[in-house]
């Protein structure tokens, strides 16, 4: 199915749009409801409505999303909505377009230790995972934290790109 793209919709503050906001798009995935989520380079994470044919987009300014590179993006069986940016890690509220984020904190061994979350994964005991270049995050959810597993930990390198699960 063709999208219309209008790069020019990036610095618009329109929530909505019969148009993508962005040229560049560096990830994609569906939510329960069958929406397709498209992150972008420049104009943040748009939802696409196939039944509507619009886009509603969530952006830094709109919403307050981490940063508006997302490379990458998850629903969790729970039902809440993780996208992966080049400066943090967002978590949509399920009831608004709003966002907790987690970054980097100074010392703070269980914070992100990377800006860019670079891909997420749900294993099969629903534990979530987030690949960044500075280690492997596991979030526990009980503390609102991470476990970080990197070079510290005996892994060859720190950067992780991608992550897939053995079957």
């Amino acid at each position: 199915e063709s999208m219309p793209v209008n790069p020019s919709l990036a610095n618009n503050d329109e929530p909505t749009s019969a148009q993508l906001n962005d040229s560049i798009i560096w990830g994609f995935c569906e939510d329960k409801n069958n929406d397709l989520w498209i992150g972008t380079h420049y104009a943040g994470i748009s939802k696409y409505d196939r039944s509507s044919q619009r886009f509603t987009k969530n952006t830094t300014s709109l919403g307050g999303l981490a940063n508006n590179i997302v490379w990458t993006c998850l629903e969790d069986y729970k039902g809440r909505f993780w996208i992966g940016t080049s400066d943090g890690l967002s978590l949509k509220s399920p009831q608004a377009d709003t966002f907790k984020n987690y970054r980097h904190e100074d010392g703070n061994a269980n914070s992100l230790r990377a800006a860019s979350v670079l891909d997420i994964y749900q294993d099969a005991k629903q534990r979530l995972w987030f690949a960044t270049n500075e280690g492997l995050h596991l979030y526990r959810e009980n503390s609102d934290d991470f476990e970080v597993y990197s070079a510290d930990n005996g892994f060859i390198n720190s950067g992780i790109r991608a992550i897939t699960g053995d079957k």
